[in-house]
């Protein structure tokens, strides 16, 4: 399952960027675990495994993202 950023995320065009991983690539995450943390305009938001698997992340820590943006895979 892709993990994509939403335009919840990143509204009208605010810049987005993910401050912290709490997983390594290829760890097994359980759903619902707090895989990273996401910083917008000044607030912080987590991002949370939608199911369990394994993690392939896909954007590093400290990259712009931005709507539609595949930051991991949970297989």
């Amino acid at each position: 399952m892709d993990i994509l950023i939403t335009n919840d995320i990143v509204e009208d065009g605010s810049e987005a960027v993910i401050v912290t991983w709490y997983f390594d690539d290829g760890d097994e995450v359980e759903k619902d675990a707090i895989l990273a943390d996401i910083m917008v305009e000044k607030a912080s938001l987590e991002l949370v495994a939608p199911c369990s698997g394994k993690l392939t992340i896909r954007i590093e820590c400290e990259k712009v993202l931005k709507e539609g943006d595949i930051v991991a895979t949970i297989t």
